[in-house]
């Protein structure tokens, strides 16, 4: 958990990563409680999952992805990470598991996104890590 969160916690405080996030703008030494730094970590891993299961995980909840210019300062809806966080269990289970692949990643995600940790096993800290490992040798 505290991997997560330390996580969420740099991407809170990091300017230089602020311009990724659209529904989170950078907070320099503010004090942050469990549930927005799981949030913002929920934020990270969307990063690096492919755009196909991005946009399958948003249909769930009946919303598109559109692409827009980096400067353009609309939305016509919830970020990626507000919109995940939104399925619910009986969606999960009607319109996710067993129907879109990688639905147990799904659900962890969908779980960080909620800010849910509790209800995170020990085999989604294993995945955490690889995709954190993911994560950082992208960024540099």
């Amino acid at each position: 958990m505290l991997s997560l969160e330390e996580l969420g916690k740099f991407l809170a405080h990091n300017e230089d990563v602020a311009f990724w996030n659209r529904s989170q703008p950078p907070m320099p030494r503010a004090r942050l409680y469990h549930k927005p730094k799981q949030k913002l970590a929920a934020q990270a891993v969307i990063w690096g999952m492919g755009s196909d299961e991005v946009k399958e995980l948003m249909a769930v909840q009946g919303y598109s992805m559109v692409l827009a210019p980096l400067d353009a300062n609309t939305s016509n809806g919830p970020s990626e990470v507000d919109g995940i966080a939104t399925i619910d269990d009986e969606a999960f289970l009607t319109k996710v598991a067993n129907k879109i692949r990688r639905s147990s990643h799904h659900r962890f995600v969908i779980d960080l996104a909620k800010g849910n940790l509790i209800r995170l096993s020990k085999r989604h800290f294993t995945l955490m890590k690889a995709v954190m490992a993911a994560f950082a040798s992208r960024a540099g």
